[in-house]
């Protein structure tokens, strides 16, 4: 759990978790395989999605959606997005969105 101190911290920043500090401690220094080895039981028990995002059926023929392999556009305006869920591949409860936007400037 690579985010978990940021996550912890921030939580107590805002108000929204308190902990003693053996907890706390305890909490930071869990190893992720031991997190994995808690959190095995409940993972079994959550269905299994493939993706968390969809082609909207309007735009869908109007909008090339292209591969990696098609990357080679240097066209002043032309935009590339990519949307990543931070899920661990498991789509409910919550998760992390990450939503990356680039656009190719002509710079004179």
């Amino acid at each position: 759990m690579p985010f978990l101190p940021q996550l912890v911290t921030a939580m107590e920043q805002h108000g929204h978790l308190r902990l003693p500090a053996d907890v706390r401690a305890h909490l930071l220094s869990i190893s992720p395989a031991t997190v994995d080895r808690m959190l095995r039981p409940e993972r079994e028990n959550i269905k299994r999605s493939i993706s968390t995002t969809r082609r909207g059926n309007l735009l869908k023929h109007q909008i090339q959606v292209r591969t990696f392999a098609d990357w080679d556009d240097v066209t002043p305006g032309f935009l590339e997005a990519d949307l990543v869920a931070h899920c661990g591949g498991n789509t409910n409860g919550a998760f992390l969105n990450t939503l990356v936007l680039e656009i190719k400037l002509k710079i004179v």
